[in-house]
């Protein structure tokens, strides 16, 4: 084998490899060992909750597919042939001859005294007038034949033929599928002053009857409310008459109220043996003329027939529209719970676990004076709770019973009065559907200041 140029350079790769190995075992070791440990923990808790449940739920699907196909195909064709011929011959003869016989041209002359002169022939004499002879002159023949032939031919041939085709052809398909779902859990009454159909006012007033210096107006529903989860109860009313020009607008001693009592409670009319508060009330509203434009209050009562947040009122704020405009008042039963709402919203939930399951009937009353409203003011006059309508729904809704007020016949079979002294020391004697007492309008704006 050859000592080749390859050879010598994989010789010379071996002794470096063997040199280098030797120098490494023989380095120096220097060992820096560092260890850093940093534990930073940092540990920062904010908790913020922010509930805000609006529940509006819109589900809009409309669907609308529209197929219009209009076809109009109109073909006129008009032929229209006219001809006229018109032959006119016309053939005129005349033929005139003319023969005339004349006896005698000249004037009748006696015989024999007739001469001629150049054809002509003239009488010298004349005849006898009864004995005309008359002189032979010669003949004239005037023969006048007049021959005409008229032909007129008129051949007139009008032949119009008009044919119109007409073909439309118009399909016109229009689909259109429209589903808007919409459910909004809003309840918000926004009430006008002049929005009234009828209106049933129930009047206090300063008069003397039965001992009473003053008169007022109560009615109890026939109809009983049940208390059945999510039964609402509501009524649009104003509380007042507002005095405008007074220096107390809000007259003290005043007593509106609108509640609920027990359909077997043992008071008047009711039929039934149980007495208060064991028959339970519920006060959906109630104001006095000393709380001015500030607030009306609820309250529910029932020990010990029944457990219940006894006694237990809660304020509502009649916020920038008073107690003389109109507001929708309501309680809605939840089972073991009530609910007030005032224009459309809840306000203060309280316990009324009605174990009975009886129902209620509405009332509706102006009281003056008495344990809550106070010493009536010395210029009282008139005091007037106006109702708009009144109105029991179900869960769902449906209106279960109802009084619109605009038909006084309606109204009175569906209440009834509570008449005589009430009690808590109350000033007015209740009337039996006196008018003074209970009077029906349109006016929608009454006791409102401008």
């Amino acid at each position: 084998m050859k000592f080749s140029q390859f050879h010598y350079f994989l010789l010379l790769s071996l002794a470096f490899l063997a040199c280098g190995e030797a120098g490494s075992r023989t380095g120096t070791n220097s060992g820096t060992d560092t260890d850093s440990d940093i534990n930073s923990d940092s540990d920062s808790d904010t908790d913020s909750d922010s509930d805000s449940d609006t529940d509006s739920d819109t589900d809009s699907d409309t669907d609308s597919d529209t197929d219009s196909d209009t076809d109009s195909d109109t073909d006129s064709d008009t032929d229209s042939d006219t001809d006229s011929d018109t032959d006119s011959d016309t053939d005129s003869d005349t033929d005139s001859d003319t023969d005339s016989d004349t006896d005698c041209p000249g004037t009748c002359v006696a015989q024999g005294a007739c001469r001629e002169l150049n054809g002509t022939y003239l009488t010298d004499y004349a005849c006898p007038s009864d004995t005309p002879i008359c002189c032979d002159v010669g003949d004239t023949d005037a023969d006048t034949d007049t021959d005409t032939d008229t032909d007129t031919d008129s051949d007139t041939d009008s032949d119009s033929d008009s044919d119109t085709d007409s073909d439309t052809d118009s399909d016109t398909d229009s689909d259109t599928d429209s589903d808007t779902d919409s459910d909004t859990d809003t309840d918000t009454d926004t009430d006008a002053d002049d929005e009234a159909q009828g209106i049933l006012s129930l009047i206090g007033l300063k008069e003397n009857d039965h001992g009473a210096q003053y008169t007022s107006g109560r009615l109890n529903s026939r109809y009983e409310v049940p208390n059945d989860a999510g039964t609402w109860v509501r009524a649009r009313l104003k509380l007042t008459l507002k005095r405008c020009d007074a220096n107390d607008p809000y007259v003290d001693g005043s007593w509106p109220a609108f509640w609920m009592m027990g359909s077997n409670s043992s008071d008047r009319g009711y039929g039934g043996n149980v007495s208060w508060p064991g028959c339970g009330e519920i006060d959906i509203m109630e104001w006095i003329g000393a709380y001015d434009a500030t607030h009306y209050q609820t309250n529910q009562w029932g020990e010990p027939a029944f457990p219940v947040d006894h006694n237990s009122p809660a304020q509502v704020p009649f916020s920038s529209r008073g107690p003389e405009k109109w507001h929708t008042y309501g309680v809605r039963f939840n089972g073991d719970s009530i609910t007030y709402t005032f224009d459309g919203e809840d306000q203060a939930t309280r316990t009324y676990n009605d174990a009975d399951s009886h129902a209620h009937r509405i009332i509706l009353n102006v009281a003056l004076g008495g344990d809550m409203a106070g010493t009536i003011a010395g210029d009282f006059t008139t005091e007037m709770l106006q109702v708009d309508w009144v109105r029991v729904t179900d869960a769902s809704q449906n209106i279960l019973w109802s009084d619109e007020m605009d038909n006084e016949n309606d109204t009175r079979s569906k209440w009834f009065t509570f008449v005589g002294f009430a009690y808590n020391n109350e000033q007015q004697y209740y009337t039996d559907w006196e008018s003074d007492n209970f009077k029906w309008h349109n006016d929608g704006t009454l006791g409102t200041c401008n």
